[in-house]
């Protein structure tokens, strides 16, 4: 005879069952109590391996922005300039954001101050998928003169990341005008003028 086996805990089994039960009740209506049910397990085992609700929230957006980024870097071979880089690319990752439902929910419905610091900050992963995706970018647009001076690319990528948090969002303005606020400020805080 097979006994039933307890599944092993993990924060990916946590992640996953919190998933399952924000597409059925939401995120603001899923409590820590529903997500270790959903798990098999005691709502305490859930904070052996998260501290809070706002730790496993991070998590999960973590995991998520992680996978877009993936995605997202397979198309920087596309772009002609820095420019076009910069003002794209930032718009399709503000878009990747807003179009996954699950990051979407979370996001608007927090009213978890540290959620929208996790946004800005970004964990070392993030931080990391980041430099890899945008470093030979800038280190070109370094090589051509294009970069103001005494900007580091972590400084240019933290700046990147506090944009693109405001924009994600601020879902009342038209992906053109995002284009153009994109190009009006935020391509001169990082490229120097053309001559």
């Amino acid at each position: 005879m097979v006994q039933n086996q307890r599944p092993t805990l993990n924060k990916t089994l946590f992640a996953e069952a919190a998933i399952r039960c924000f597409s059925q009740f939401g995120p603001l209506r899923t409590s820590m109590a529903d997500i270790a049910e959903e798990a098999g397990a005691s709502r305490q085992s859930i904070y052996r391996f998260f501290e809070d609700r706002s730790a496993l929230l991070q998590f999960i957006l973590e995991q998520r922005i992680s996978a877009m980024a993936r995605q997202l870097k397979t198309r920087f071979d596309k772009y002609q300039s820095i420019d076009e880089a910069l003002v794209d690319g930032s718009l399709e990752s503000i878009m990747a954001a807003r179009s996954d439902e699950l990051v979407n929910s979370i996001i608007t419905s927090s009213t978890d101050h540290s959620l929208e610091l996790f946004l800005v900050t970004a964990s070392e992963e993030i931080r990391d998928l980041m430099m890899s995706m945008w470093a030979p970018l800038l280190e070109q647009a370094r090589e051509q003169g294009r970069i103001r001076e005494n900007i580091e690319n972590a400084e240019v990528l933290d700046w990147m990341r506090h944009v693109h948090a405001v924009l994600t969002v601020r879902d009342d303005e038209s992906l053109e005008s995002q284009r153009l606020l994109l190009q009006k400020f935020f391509l001169p805080s990082i490229l120097k003028r053309p001559k």
